[in-house]
């Protein structure tokens, strides 16, 4: 169960491993009132061409491991400090909890793979649909893709979310204790390394015990919160662009339908930018800086050209990816960018390619109507839907 039901706070430690980097963040929920964001860390993960899978897990872990060891870092000021001005009279809601309730991991690729899923079933006579028959569904095929795993001795479900039930051949939200000839269950499972896994609950094992330990995709908790925020929309695309990765989900009628990766990430696209312009990554970033900027600076001018020849790089690998899923890029639907750094060549890229498709960068803003941040705390998009997400599941 996500969330002790006897506390009216929980303080709990979101983990946000990419392909680029691994971010902790501290979150309080509070009974009655928004999360509240009071800490965030990001530390970065070195890249090395032509390394072994050992080096990337090994550089993952560490990030991991330094990220965790900074939040607790920030608990434990928090306490000295308190203890320094026992003195003083504090207001209730300043007071937060020193110890982590519960640890939730948010993974992207390559550390997640989720995959979207259907089963229908057809009755003889009109039978009752009860939330024990759909659950009995749904822990089946988790347990054959469990023992498929256990086979392969490399990978383990850890995730699954239930978006649409269908009786009788149509969407229905109250489908409790009704009665159908027929049941559709769309739903997602979410695997990952089995080995991945147990290294990360021991990342945090002196944080919370392992029960209290879960694993979330990246891509099903912004969507999860892309629903709350915006409701109306329906049918829309999430392009997830991080350190080596772009991970994509198609949603539609608020389902996840289809997922994708591909790799070629910021942290990709940057190191190609800096070939490209025979410059070191740091003169690099700062050159893509100028130009996300819409500087009008002749070093931005200049390297246009090779900007656009990685973007286009980027696009064909998107399209591909999107030509393999069921959606078509039709006017009434969306894509939205979410990433660390304001891509704005590829928002605009993707205007120019879809005309008829509404592009959005995802922006902070957007959420602030649904977190709140402490005043000493970075503030960071990704880490706002998490914390949404994760509220709301609190609520159910």
């Amino acid at each position: 169960m996500l969330f002790s039901k006897r506390k009216n706070d929980d303080l709990v430690l979101i983990l946000d491993v990419q392909s680029g980097l691994a971010r902790s963040a501290l979150v309080l929920y509070r009974e009655g009132q928004i999360p509240k964001i009071l800490f965030v860390h990001s530390t970065l993960i070195p890249h090395k061409s032509s390394t072994d899978s050992r080096h990337v897990i090994n550089s993952t872990v560490k990030a991991t491991a330094n990220s965790i060891g900074e939040a607790l870092k920030y608990l434990s000021r928090q306490k000295h400090n308190r203890a320094a001005k026992s003195d003083t009279k504090k207001d209730a809601s300043d007071i937060i909890p020193y110890r982590v309730s519960e640890v939730h991991y948010v993974l992207s690729s390559p550390w997640i793979m989720s995959e979207a899923k259907r089963i229908e079933i057809s009755f003889d006579t009109n039978k009752m649909v009860k939330e024990d028959m759909i659950r009995k569904m749904v822990s089946e095929d988790r347990e054959k893709l469990a023992e498929e795993a256990r086979a392969k001795g490399k990978i383990i479900p850890v995730e699954e979310k239930i978006f649409d039930v269908k009786l009788n051949g149509y969407s229905v939200t109250n489908w409790q204790n009704r009665e159908a000839r027929s049941l559709s269950v769309s739903f997602v499972t979410s695997i990952s390394g089995t080995k991945m896994v147990g290294r990360f609950k021991d990342l945090c094992s002196h944080v919370v015990f392992g029960h209290k330990v879960f694993f979330h995709s990246s891509l099903l908790l912004q969507h999860i919160a892309l629903n709350e925020v915006n409701p109306r929309r329906e049918t829309y695309v999430i392009i997830h662009i991080h350190g080596e990765v772009t991970d994509i989900v198609e949603v539609d009628k608020h389902a996840c339908i289809y997922f994708a990766t591909f790799p070629i990430g910021t942290e990709t696209m940057l190191r190609m930018f800096a070939k490209e312009t025979k410059t070191d990554l740091q003169v690099a970033a700062s050159m893509l800086n100028i130009r996300n900027s819409h500087l009008s600076l002749q070093t931005s001018e200049k390297n246009t050209e090779s900007m656009n020849k990685i973007n286009e790089y980027w696009f064909k690998k998107f399209e591909n990816s999107m030509k393999a899923g069921p959606l078509s890029m039709e006017g009434g639907m969306s894509l939205v960018v979410s990433s660390k750094e304001r891509l704005n060549s590829i928002v605009g890229l993707l205007r120019e390619k879809y005309p008829k498709v509404s592009v959005e960068m995802l922006d902070g803003d957007d959420l602030s109507t649904f977190v709140s941040y402490d005043i000493a705390a970075e503030r960071h998009v990704m880490i706002s839907l998490y914390a949404e997400s994760l509220g709301k599941l609190r609520r159910k």
